[in-house]
This record gives C-alpha cells, structure tokens and sequence, in this order.
C-alpha cells in the first residue's frame, strides 16, 4: 500500500509540473495560478486542484479571450453588458458598456381614511419589481367625535321621561346615553261637592290632579230631595 502511494503522488507531482510549465509561460504573472496577482504556496495547490477539476478551479489568467459576464440592471443599480479581455496581458477587447438603472415600476397602496377613533394612513407608493417603498404612508390622526345633544322630556304625572344625552353626529356612536326618568305621579286635589235643595241637585265631592288636570274621583250627581209639604192649619173667620 505504501509503494502504491508513492507512486499515486510522483504521478501527481510529475502532471502538475506539466501543467505548471504550459499555463505559467503565458500567465500574466508567472507562476500565479490563482489570478490574484502574486506566486505564493497556494498557486501549487491551485494548479493541482485544477489538474483534477478544472471545471471547479479555472484558469482564466493563461491567455486567450477571457468572457467578462454581463450584469443586468435593477432598480436603482447601473448593469454592464458583456465584455472581453485578454487573459495573458489583461487587454481589453471588448469594452463593457453601461446600462442604466431601470428606475422603480411604483403602485400605489391605498390608504384608509381616519374615524373618529381609529387613525387612517396616506396612500402610499411601493416598487413592483424589487419591493422598495418609494413613498411611506404617513399616519392620520382620528378625527375624534362630533358630539350633538339628543334633547330628552320631562316626565308627567303617568309617563316616564328622559334626561339629555349625546352622539357623534359623524359616526352616530352614544357618547352620553339617556337614562328614565320616573313617572311624577298624580298631586291629588279635593273638589268640593255640594249638597242638593229642594229643586236643585247636588254634588258628591271628587278629586283631581293639580298638576295635569286629570279628574282622579269623579264627582257624582245627588238628587234634589224635593218639597216636604205642611199643612198650614186653617182658623174659622169671627164677626
């Protein structure tokens, strides 16, 4: 197994060395495999790396055409459309142009408008493409209640009343709620009757109410008693 080793690495070395010998000639600083401008240790393990993955680990800097990708523009950032340049001497062929920042695509968010307790919030714009808010909506205060009295009545003898109350005239919200007021009940005044004669009827006595008027006890009707006869006696006439 060791021996088997040995010569796994002499291989290695010796297609590295190779390798090393071709790309290195037309680098455009000898002996940098991994473009980063200077030769240290980690261009051997760069070049060794590649040897077996080259898809993984390029070298660009050997010469020939080098592909400088495009970059698409967003929003608010420029891009650069594909360019080329030489991998031996860093030439450039085909120079990248720029392409100006596409600019937000806005929409507008709608706002709500405010009550007379929740506040609302201004329109506001955000960009369809990346999400940006491109304008914030601002907070509007609640308006707060309009407030309008609701007149109440007063209470009568055999009905209830109301006191004043309150509502927002803008959103019809109770802001003072009326409450009952209590019937008054009658105020009970006498009404004298009167006693019947001979020829004229009488009265009982009744009873109304001072405040309303309301008759509380009726008066009834008493008959007239009438003429109680007597006879008057008669004396005989003298001389």
């Amino acid at each position: 197994m060791k021996g088997l080793f040995k010569k796994s690495v002499m291989i290695i070395c010796i297609i590295a060395t190779i390798a090393l010998m071709t790309v290195s000639a037309s680098a455009a600083v000898p002996g940098d495999m991994d473009g980063n401008g200077k030769v240290d240790a980690n261009d051997a393990i760069y070049l060794l790396m590649h040897t077996f993955f080259p898809g993984d680990y390029p070298i660009t800097n050997a010469g020939g055409e080098v592909i400088d990708p495009a970059v698409e523009p967003t929003c608010t950032q420029t891009g650069l459309t594909e360019g080329k340049h030489c991998g031996g001497c860093g030439a450039v062929i085909v120079a990248q142009e720029i392409i100006p920042a596409n600019g937000h695509t806005e929409e507008t968010v709608e706002g709500k408008a405010a009550t007379c307790t929740d506040t609302g919030l201004t329109d506001g714009k955000v960009c369809t493409v990346c999400g940006e808010t491109t304008l914030e909506q601002t907070v509007i205060p609640a308006k707060g209640h309009t407030e309008t009295t609701v007149e109440g009545k007063a209470a009568t003898c055999t009905e209830t009343g109301l006191t004043d109350g309150e509502i927002c005239f803008e959103c019809g919200e109770t802001l003072l709620a009326q409450e009952i007021i209590p019937a008054k009940g009658h105020t009970e005044t006498a009404v004298e009757g009167k006693a019947p004669t001979c020829t004229e009827t009488g009265l009982t006595d009744g009873e109304i109410c001072s405040e309303c008027g309301e008759t509380l006890l009726a008066q009834e009707s008493i008959p007239a008693k009438g003429h109680t006869e007597i006879i008057d006696e008669g004396k005989a006439p003298t001389c």
